[in-house]
């Protein structure tokens, strides 16, 4: 879903402050999730996983520093586009790539970097974690830690070079009262139609949202 809010925010804020923006919000509801799926983590996984993600982090933040916003904008609409493509790959491919620790870790890497500049790493999370062989809770547990560390993690970052601050906090609180009315109104949405139709409605409007960042 961040893969959805982040250009849509992006068409109102065209530069890196859209993420310091979504980075509360996320903290919030990652917040809830991890309080609800605390049980049973992985914590070997987690933590081999977190470290090469965070190192992606950074990287993401190193670069987010030296575009400027025309070319943020660009950047991120190819990194969501390909992501949106590369889900849809992965979905139908069943892959079973990341084997080797080499693999793994780069995996982890590209990862963070995706998630620090565009919010758009879970297929690549989740072909990592699918790979691990856990039982459904543990996977659930495990990934919901692994998201809300990471965006802790992204915290310092994102205010080392700026984009983090007094006021874009502000536009967060003031978003929250949203935030809440949406996750009511997609529990209603979700209750009516299957996540099938819902991952590809999702999409879609990913989809619409990216070509408008590229073609803005």
């Amino acid at each position: 879903m961040g893969a959805l809010i982040l250009p849509l925010l992006l068409i109102a804020y065209p530069d890196g402050q859209a993420l310091a923006i979504l980075i509360p919000m996320f903290l919030l509801t990652d917040i809830l999730t991890m309080a609800v799926y605390r049980h049973k983590i992985a914590w070997r996984i987690l933590l081999r996983l977190l470290v090469f993600m965070v190192l992606g982090c950074g990287i993401g933040a190193l670069l987010l520093s030296y575009l400027d916003p025309g070319e943020f904008t660009l950047a991120i609409g190819s990194i969501i586009l390909g992501m949106l493509v590369l889900s849809i790959y992965l979905e139908r491919s069943n892959s079973q790539c990341i084997k080797t620790p080499a693999v793994a870790a780069g995996s982890g890497v590209f990862a963070g970097f995706i998630s620090m500049t565009a919010n758009s790493a879970g297929p690549i999370i989740s072909l990592y974690m699918m790979q691990q062989q856990l039982g459904k809770t543990s996977y659930v547990s495990t990934r919901a830690w692994v998201a809300g560390l990471v965006n802790v993690a992204k915290v310092p970052m994102l205010i080392s070079i700026g984009l983090l601050n007094i006021e874009t906090a502000k536009t967060s609180l003031s978003a929250l009262p949203s935030l809440l009315v949406g996750c009511a109104l997609g529990f209603l949405i979700l209750k009516k139609i299957n996540l099938k139709q819902m991952t590809w409605a999702i999409r879609v409007l990913i989809l619409f949202a990216a070509i408008k960042l590229l073609f803005n």
